[in-house]
């Protein structure tokens, strides 16, 4: 053994000469190549050879701090050496198998466990170079070489069959996750008489601040801090604790600024942008903190970093979602903002409900995403949503058909939000389009909230939509009415509707004798008044009603009531000279042969169109005009 000893002793030895001898030309070379890592012996010198450079750049930069004097910094000189011996290290690492490690520990416990494997190797007995398995003795009987244990540990070297790295030889995720224990097991023995040894290297990177070259005035903690408890040390432990307590404090000042901020009376947009802004203030001041857990306080241990780094990490990954669903509805009210778009349109509200869809959509992938770099399989993760997606879509039918009734009314647009409905016995104006449900504000100011689906099938009149409202109403008037009283009051109800300036006389107005009702003489009455907004038309239709009432009142007729009258006293008739002033004028009109009936003549129509004053004088509508 001694001779195999030496002879990888003196391998090693020359690799580092030739770096040593050709200056600074190889070490910029080196780092530019990969590893080799063909074959056991090509991955075994290769992680010797880089970490080793590693720890001699390290010792070099130390040395260089120490000559300067430097206490809280580092000299340009050392920093140069320690990125250089960052790179060397990094090559060190690529020697290990850390596809089971969540990328989120991964440089963290590679590093740990490359400097743990090498404490390994400069306590026990390694083979000679030539008798580890070079490339040409991979290849049996049998097939490639699967693994390869170096001789008295059970520390193995496994060829990859998939990935990036299929055919290389890495030391094995199986040995890796024993490597503290195998550490431990090793670590009281004493180091090699070997040159190429790095006596300290794993306990000067695990009780320092910092990578790899620690900042000066770590070495000016006192003794009794330096203390090793759970795989730290007692001033990191101290650190951990303070910056965790900071950062909660931290994230609970930001949540109480902003919230005193939303508070006031900001629009919807403003208060967008203070929720965005806490989400994004709290990522930083997480993601800070987990830098200076990883790389400041370099905290080590699996349990440490799961409890610490972990759980800054999950919280980083939600809250990155949040903010991205954020975003979302944030470039949706940018867009709604521009004079382009109405706000109250259903353009507007699409805008919205599809803002939204794509922000869960994007905070889910996130989501999904953050949960494969913490270690969660993503087929498990993929697996886990189909599944709950289905028991959700089973259990959450009403919501999606919600949903779906949502979409259907962006589709077709029967009402956008602003507009005026009637729908059963209901009717309000919309207030708001949602992903779910339809909110209406009814006429007796309360908030109805119809689910999409619901109301996507109501039989809905839409009564902003309208280009006029119609005008209709049934008159009744007295059984003693005679029957010329009838025609002259059809007669003067219709020209007070063609003259009215407010009808519309592009549809026919119609004023016909509709029968004979239980207790009155029918006239139906039919026109379109020229308005689309409601209270307009009940102020028009007020004017029609009284213009009509003074016509039949100056009929001499009156209006029929729906009542037993017991009459003990002799009834009071209606004026006879009006009576008989009414039957004169349409027997004028029949001699004359101006008798408006079926239709009034195209000379009278023309004549009398538009005569009437509207609105009437002395209003305060006509006192304007």
């Amino acid at each position: 053994m001694g001779k195999n000893k030496l002879i990888l002793l003196l391998a090693l030895a020359s690799l580092l000469s030739a770096f040593s001898h050709k200056a600074s030309a190889i070490e910029y070379a080196l780092p530019l190549a990969p590893p080799e890592r063909h074959s056991p012996r090509q991955t075994m010198i290769s992680f010797a050879t880089n970490i080793n450079m590693a720890y001699r750049l390290i010792k070099e930069a130390n040395k260089e701090n120490d000559t300067a004097g430097a206490v809280f910094f580092n000299t340009p000189g050392a920093l140069a050496k320690a990125e250089k011996a960052s790179i060397y290290f990094k090559k060190a690492i690529e020697c290990l198998d850390l596809r089971d490690t969540p990328r989120v520990y991964r440089n963290k416990i590679g590093s740990e466990r490359a400097l743990q494997l090498k404490e390994i190797m400069d306590r026990v007995p390694i083979p000679a170079s030539r008798d580890i398995p070079g490339t040409s003795e991979l290849i049996t009987d049998e097939g490639h070489m699967e693994t390869w244990r170096i001789p008295g540990t059970e520390i193995r070297l496994r060829r990859l069959e998939s990935g990036e790295e299929k055919g290389y030889y890495l030391f094995s995720s199986e040995s890796l996750r024993e490597i503290s224990d195998f550490y431990e097991a090793v670590q009281n023995m004493p180091y090699r008489d070997d040159p190429l040894s790095t006596p300290g290297f794993w306990d000067w990177y695990n009780d320092s601040p910092g990578h790899l070259l620690p900042p000066r005035w770590a070495f000016l903690l006192p003794k009794w801090s330096m203390v090793t408890v759970e795989s730290n040390t007692i001033w990191q432990w101290m650190a951990l604790v303070i910056l965790i307590g900071s950062t909660l404090l931290a994230i609970s000042l930001a949540m109480g600024f902003f919230r005193n901020k939303s508070l006031k009376n900001e629009s919807d947009f403003k208060k967008g942008v203070l929720k965005l802004s806490f989400t994004v203030t709290s990522i930083a001041i997480a993601a800070t903190s987990r830098y200076l857990i990883k790389d400041v306080i370099n905290l080590s241990g699996s349990v440490a970093l799961l409890f610490s780094v972990g759980t800054l990490s999950a919280f980083i990954w939600i809250f990155g979602a949040w903010t991205l669903f954020g975003a979302c509805s944030l470039v949706a009210d940018i867009v709604i903002m521009s004079p382009k778009v109405d706000p109250n349109s259903v353009d507007a509200s699409l805008l919205r409900t599809v803002s939204r869809l794509i922000g869960i959509f994007a905070a889910l992938s996130l989501l999904t995403y953050g949960a494969s770099q913490l270690g969660i399989p993503l087929a498990s993760v993929i697996t886990g949503l189909g599944v709950a997606g289905l028991a959700i879509s089973l259990a959450a039918k009403p919501t999606i058909e919600n949903i779906i009734g949502g979409i259907s009314l962006f589709a077709d647009k029967p009402v956008k939000v602003g507009d005026f409905c009637q729908f059963g016995d209901n009717s309000g104006t919309v207030v708001e389009i949602g992903i779910r449900s339809t909110r209406l504000r009814l006429v007796d100011r309360t908030i109805l909230s119809v689910p999409n689906a619901d109301f996507s099938q109501l039989h809905m009149m839409n009564l902003t939509r309208r280009d006029r409202h119609m005008f209709e109403t049934t008159v009744g008037l007295r059984y003693e009415t005679s029957m010329d009283q009838l025609r002259w009051t059809i007669t003067k109800i219709k020209e007070m509707l063609l003259s009215h300036p407010k009808v519309h006389h592009g549809t026919p107005v119609r004023v016909r004798f509709s029968g004979f009702g239980a207790y009155s003489l029918d006239i139906a009455v039919r026109a379109f008044v020229q308005t689309r907004d409601w209270e307009t038309f009940l102020a028009i239709k007020e004017d029609l009603l009284f213009r009509m009432a003074e016509i039949v009142d100056s009929s001499g007729s009156g209006f029929a009531f729906p009542s037993n009258t017991a009459y003990l006293a002799e009834d009071t008739p209606p004026d006879k000279s009006r009576g008989a002033r009414a039957e004169k004028e349409v027997e004028e009109w029949r001699k004359s042969g101006k008798l408006p009936f079926p239709n009034p003549s195209p000379d009278l129509m023309k004549e009398i169109r538009n005569s009437l004053d509207y609105p009437p004088r002395g209003s305060f509508e006509a006192d304007r005009d």
